[in-house]
């Protein structure tokens, strides 16, 4: 019985200890994300008493200036993409009209033939023989001179 209480102790000892090791652990992981962050409790906390910022409609001007930056940026992307194609257009150009104007199946090296002194044909299997019995063999050949009576 007293061993009992003696476990029991050292559990709720045991208990305690990582409670507070709990705590160190919170408290060093809310520094950290106040230090990533910069605010105390995280992206995911809001300060308490203030309500989340919600934004207002957005005027048309600002709709406009928003549509016009946007076609901007497409169109200096499609600039830079045409630019790019004219500039590969421009290197096959300066290549040898022989190898441009080559099929790609002709410029492939083409394969030996068989036949040839590069690629000999394999020889075909040969089926495998039939092992004749005695009593099959007597059956084929009945007047056999080996299996007749003495004369």
């Amino acid at each position: 019985m007293a061993r009992l209480v003696v476990d029991r102790e050292i559990l709720e000892a045991a208990l305690i200890g990582l409670r507070v090791r709990e705590t160190e652990i919170d408290a060093r992981i809310a520094d950290l994300r106040k230090q990533v962050t910069g605010s105390p409790g995280g992206e995911a906390a809001a300060p308490a008493g203030e309500p989340k910022r919600v934004r207002g409609p957005v005027r048309a001007a600002a709709k406009r200036r928003i549509s016009l930056a946007q076609k901007r940026r497409w169109a200096a992307y499609r600039a830079a993409k045409a630019a790019a194609q004219a500039e590969a257009e421009k290197k096959a150009a300066a290549r040898p009209a022989a190898k441009r104007s080559r099929p790609a199946a002709v410029s492939q090296k083409p394969k030996p033939k068989l036949g040839t002194k590069t690629q000999v044909a394999k020889p075909k299997a040969k089926p495998a023989r039939a092992v004749k019995t005695a009593t099959a063999a007597a059956a084929a050949n009945p007047a056999s001179p080996a299996e007749s009576p003495s004369e």
